[in-house]
């Protein structure tokens, strides 16, 4: 009996399953995903960890620098409107945290260092920011709309003012630390092992368009400038059809009966519409 060399190798081939080089680049691929997906998933769970661990009191407390925020002032916590008041600086009140009692920060001017006041004003709110706030309509009767423009964005934008600033005063005191986040060695040394694997070679940003397909942010809150009217093409978003019953309408049928009484024998006369012929644009 014969034995072919061609039939040999074929059926070798058939046996192993090799694969060819594209194949195995894909399985390769598919492999490192797959490995890049699962240490994704296993680094937002050890920071869920982490986050939930809960917190540890501290005592004594300790004192970390100094915090500044608004307070009524003594003239208007004896008004009837002190609750009202008291109420809408909770949901607008802003910290300001610094080493320094005066709250001191250093400038260069002329080639000099100097120290100058650091701004703490009542912050200016959006839209959107007013419906999170949950204002009710008698607290935002409270605030002005002025229109600003946005060098960052390089456009206007409304923003909202709260017009009797006047009304609340500043107070500084120590910022005490009473309690601090409980720790786990063996989660942090696996956090910061998974940080810094994601931090070199790209490795977040191929986990993210893995996770999410795109690592672009889609800014649909920034104003779309129009098209101007003269630009847009009469013929745009419109179906072959409907161009074509325009400017060549068909001719319509109508049935009229010898006998109005009687079904008997009727004729179809072809009415054409009355239509003006216009060229279509070009």
């Amino acid at each position: 009996m014969d034995i072919v060399i061609d039939d040999i190798e074929e059926d070798y081939h058939g046996r192993i399953r090799l694969r060819s080089e594209r194949r195995r680049k894909r399985a390769a691929r598919e492999a490192y995903e797959k490995q890049l997906l699962q240490l994704g998933r296993e680094w937002q769970a050890i920071s869920r960890k982490l986050y939930n661990l809960g917190w540890d009191e501290l005592n004594p407390p300790i004192q970390r620098g100094y915090v500044r925020f608004f307070v009524l002032r003594d003239d208007i916590k004896r008004t009837k409107q002190a609750g009202f008041f008291e109420k809408l600086l909770a949901k607008i009140n802003v910290r300001q945290y610094s080493h320094r009692k005066d709250f001191l920060v250093k400038r260069r001017r002329y080639g000099k260092k100097i120290y100058v006041p650091r701004e703490h004003t009542l912050p200016t709110l959006e839209g959107w920011q007013l419906w999170r706030l949950k204002l009710t309509p008698e607290e935002r009767t409270y605030f002005s709309e002025e229109t600003v423009y946005s060098t960052r964005l390089r456009s206007s934008r409304v923003v909202y003012r709260f017009t009797e600033p006047w009304r609340f005063v500043l107070r500084i005191q120590p910022n005490m630390i009473t309690k601090v986040r409980k720790k786990d060695v063996d989660l942090e040394r696996r956090n910061a092992a998974l940080n810094h694997y994601f931090a070199v070679d790209n490795h977040r940003v191929q986990w993210i368009k893995l996770e999410d397909g795109s690592t672009h942010t889609s800014y649909t809150w920034l104003p779309k400038h129009p098209t101007p009217e003269k630009y847009i093409s009469p013929l745009y978003n419109r179906s072959f059809h409907d161009i074509l019953s325009e400017y060549h309408p068909e001719p319509t049928l109508r049935i009229t009966h010898k006998n109005p009484q009687s079904p008997g024998d009727f004729s179809l006369v072809e009415a054409a519409r009355r239509s003006t012929w216009r060229k279509v644009p070009s």
